[in-house]
């Protein structure tokens, strides 16, 4: 056993189930489900299909929903490589993955000189946990922005942590590089900065002998980031209702405290509260809640130990952007920080595995074999969750807007001979907007309310489709221009 234990073959394989099975979670029935297009999801897609077709050049800025970038630019990419209409979904799908892997390559690396050998274990575990995890499962599968962000924060704290410690110009180089293109990704990225700040104090006092050197690689760090961030901070300064745009929305200042520890419990116990939340699963189920407790208390305890307490400076550094939402815990605000959080549980789990050798040789392995138990049980309770009870949700359909995506798809299947006529202003409505841009020729549209087809009677089919939740016009207008015995409605739009 300890033979295997030791092994690198042993890590490398049980790694590659972990990143085979993250990568099932994030793509089993990736094209059915969840349900539908949500809203944000076909604004990102309708979106970057403009930009795809050129008919808009990209943009630093997208002030209608979400802000910034970088999530369109590589939807659009993915369009072009023919991803069609689950682009955005496999532009979160991929980060999420990738994200796995990432975490794995930043503990280990941050831990090793600590733990040694035992820093590839912790590192694997932190791994299976973050991809198994509901809350980044559920974002890994919805076409936005977090994953994303929390990709590429990863990269960089890894990067900025390696320059700290080993200096080298490449890392400092490679950390600026990160650091410069992380505020394109999420508003979410914000409190990026928080953490560096943090990081770099801790560091410090083992930089006073060489802060020459380190004074001029960080130079080049900060000189690379100012350098990639340029066009969007001009963009800020020349317009800083785009910068303050989502801090408009924050929670007032006096329910700050509330939220704080409200967010704090959406790790523990209390579920989210976004539209597309599933009672009663916060973060991290019980077990993993206590070995969470547990590993932050560790870093606590020897918080002389820099690659212990990072994990919590980095937990509490995302910890604001869920204190600035009203209502709170809203999970993909905070998700950022749920790696942090899956490494501190695994050492929590660690710590665990090394009192029991301390007991007793028999003990050791016993606790080992309750924390990976543990593990795989909280692994499979958040697929369950998500594949069995959230998908059993009564109201699933109408929250991802299953009927409008399936009003598209009657357009996108209707056939060149076909006239089709939408009742809904195609700007409006980010679902059928995809669809209209797919078709060539366009379709007309006009503003509607009821679902409802209009068969042909004639040698040119003619469609008109409607979507609900828009009260003007349509029945009347139908009414107006054809027989009311042409008019029928058709349930499967509503």
């Amino acid at each position: 056993m300890q033979k295997w234990y030791h092994s690198q073959t042993a890590v490398f394989l049980t790694l590659l189930i972990v990143l085979l099975l993250t990568g099932w979670l994030r793509w089993f029935h990736f094209d059915s489900f969840p349900p539908g297009l949500w809203y944000d999801e076909a604004y990102h897609l309708a979106t970057a299909q403009r930009i795809a077709q050129g008919v808009d050049a990209p943009l630093l800025y997208y002030p209608e929903k979400t802000g910034e970038p970088a999530f369109f630019w590589l939807t659009a990419v993915a369009l072009r490589l023919g991803a069609g209409h689950l682009a955005p979904r496999w532009v979160a799908a991929v980060a999420g993955w990738v994200s796995v892997l990432l975490l794995f390559g930043a503990a280990h690396d941050i831990l090793r000189p600590r733990l040694g050998h035992d820093a590839a274990w912790v590192a694997v575990g932190s791994a299976a946990i973050l991809g198994s995890n509901y809350a980044f499962l559920f974002n890994s599968r919805m076409g936005w922005e977090p994953t994303l962000a929390t990709a590429v924060i990863i990269a960089a704290v890894w990067l900025f942590w390696r320059a700290l410690r080993d200096g080298r110009r490449r890392d400092f180089l490679g950390a600026g590089i990160v650091i410069g293109i992380t505020p394109y990704t999420s508003v979410i990225a914000r409190s990026l900065p928080l953490l560096l700040l943090l990081i770099g104090l801790l560091w410090l006092p083992q930089m006073r002998h060489q802060w020459r050197s380190r004074l001029v690689s960080g130079a080049l760090l900060g000189g690379t980031a100012v350098f990639l961030l340029s066009p969007l901070l001009r963009l800020f300064i020349t317009q800083p209702e785009l910068f303050n745009r989502r801090l408009a929305a924050a929670a007032e200042p006096a329910t700050w405290a509330r939220n704080f520890g409200l967010t704090l419990a959406g790790f523990l116990w209390r579920s989210g509260k976004a539209l597309h939340s599933l009672p009663d699963r916060p973060i991290f189920g019980p077990a993993l809640a206590v070995l969470l407790l547990i590993g932050s208390g560790v870093a606590l305890w020897y918080w002389k130990r820099t690659s212990f307490l990072v994990w919590l400076l980095w937990l509490f550094s995302f910890i604001p952007a869920g204190m600035l939402s009203s209502p709170a815990p809203v999970f993909y605000r905070i998700l950022p920080a749920v790696p942090a959080a899956a490494v501190l549980a695994t050492l929590g789990g660690y710590w665990c595995i090394q009192q029991a050798a301390r007991l007793s040789g028999r003990v050791q392995p016993i606790m080992a074999a309750l924390i990976v138990g543990v593990f795989l049980f909280s692994g499979w309770t958040s697929s369950r969750d998500y594949l069995v009870r959230w998908a059993a949700l009564p109201n699933l359909s109408g929250l991802m807007d299953a009927g409008k995506w399936q009003a598209a798809k009657t357009i996108l299947a209707a056939d060149t001979e076909t006239a089709v006529f939408v009742t809904i202003p195609a700007e409006q409505e980010p679902t059928v907007q995809y669809a209209v841009q797919s078709r060539q020729p366009t379709p007309r549209t006009f503003d509607g309310q009821y679902c409802l087809v209009v068969p042909a009677k004639n040698e040119q089919p003619l469609h008109f489709l409607s979507i609900n939740g828009y009260e003007h016009r349509s029945l009347p207008l139908l009414e107006s221009l054809y027989e009311t015995a042409l008019v029928t409605t058709d349930p499967f739009f509503a």
